[in-house]
């Protein structure tokens, strides 16, 4: 019986270590496929960052073609203006644009020009103190003398 005892250990321990053997490999295999798919991503991730830094390297320097083309629209138009236009306030605007004056500069000069506003209106206008009143006429049809004013 003794015998038995030690052939029946000897066998569950060799069946055992090579049950341990198969799972140990298994297990093992697991993670090397879980590396090179991640791996996989990372290599991925770092080509679609790749992809993304070239569309903004792309995107820049079509945006510094862009500004320049528009630099130099602004400045024939300030030209063509300057040449062409008889009207002042188109010639400055435009001179703004192509970068020849500044915009506080013009400002200045357009409030210069227009002059300071006021609250009264000429002598004949809608504010005017004898508008839409009318004078007697005396008997030739003439307009009297204009009432006095306090």
């Amino acid at each position: 019986m003794s015998n038995s005892v030690w052939i029946s250990s000897v066998i569950c321990l060799v069946v055992g270590a090579v049950i341990g053997l198969i799972i140990g490999r298994l297990m093992t295999s697991r993670p090397k496929a879980d590396d090179s798919a991640n791996s996989e991503q990372r290599s991925q991730q770092q080509q679609l960052r790749q992809d993304i830094d070239d569309h903004f390297q792309q995107l820049t320097h079509i945006a510094d073609q862009l500004s320049q083309q528009s630099k130099t629209l602004n400045t024939a138009l300030a030209e063509q203006a300057d040449r062409l236009s008889q009207n002042d306030s188109v010639k400055r605007r435009l001179a703004v644009l192509s970068g020849a004056r500044s915009a506080e500069e013009v400002a200045e000069e357009e409030a210069a020009t227009h002059g300071v506003p006021r609250d009264y209106a000429d002598a004949k206008g809608t504010l005017s103190e004898g508008f839409g009143i009318r004078r007697p006429q005396d008997e030739y049809g003439e307009q009297g003398k204009e009432p006095p004013r306090f």
